[in-house]
């Protein structure tokens, strides 16, 4: 009797149905919201970047880029054993030989342009440019050779010694001597025993001398008048790097 009559109230009492009905939310609508950003050459955001700084960047890289291009579009013309750089700097060296410095620094600008981390490049062409009395780019490709000839070990420490050499060689001719001798001492750390380095030096030290003490001209012409194995005025002794 009762199981039936409660029943009965849960199906006649249609109240609590309707009343979950009537709570249940209506669904949302949905779409698609379209953001814009302004466009960044960086991936820094606007805020935390230096936009002095990254546009000069930019510039640089595009600079390089264009840089590339051109690279690529001399190397079309150019024959197979022209593109190998081993080839191109033996070319240098027997143009060098012969005294035609300005077809060995085509030949190493070419090779450079196709491998850009052999320090005998740079090396050997700033030995062309002492002897055409291109001073600063003596300096600009010794240093390079430098950078690359890292780390030193006994391996390179003639190359080194070289590099060293003609970057003083080319500070001394423009009479920045001071620079040129703590080249020629960095080369003497390297070897020391060498004689020829050591008289250079010695050289430059009376120039330098001589400047302080307002005698310049009479040290001048002590170096011009010296044995003549020297390399401070005399670039005739210049040598090239036969290996990469």
């Amino acid at each position: 009797m009762n199981t039936s009559s409660n029943a009965r109230m849960v199906k006649c009492d249609p109240s609590s149905s309707k009343k979950s009905q009537v709570n249940v939310p209506v669904p949302r609508s949905f779409g698609n919201i379209q953001l814009k950003f302004t466009p960044r050459g960086l991936p820094t955001p606007l805020r935390e970047s230096r936009l002095p700084e990254e546009e000069e960047w930019l510039k640089k890289q595009a600079e390089a880029r264009r840089a590339i291009s051109a690279d690529l579009a001399e190397m079309e013309d150019l024959k197979e054993e022209e593109r190998n750089p081993d080839w191109l700097k033996e070319k240098g060296d027997k143009c060098f030989s012969i005294g035609n410095y300005l077809g060995a620094v085509n030949a190493y600008n070419l090779a450079i342009k196709l491998n850009r981390i052999v320090p005998a490049l740079y090396s050997n062409r700033a030995a062309c440019h002492l002897k055409l009395r291109h001073f600063h780019k003596a300096i600009e490709d010794s240093s390079k050779a430098l950078d690359l000839l890292t780390p030193p070990v006994p391996d390179n420490a003639s190359a080194r010694v070289r590099a060293h050499v003609r970057r003083g060689t080319a500070f001394c001719e423009l009479e920045l001597y001071t620079e040129g001798l703590q080249d020629y001492q960095a080369a003497l750390m390297i070897a020391p025993q060498n004689e020829s380095l050591q008289a250079d030096a010695q050289r430059i030290r009376l120039i330098i001398q001589g400047s302080a003490s307002g005698q310049v001209e009479l040290c001048e012409e002590q170096v011009k008048n010296g044995d003549g194995h020297g390399t401070l005025v005399d670039t005739e002794s210049v040598e090239i790097d036969v290996r990469l």
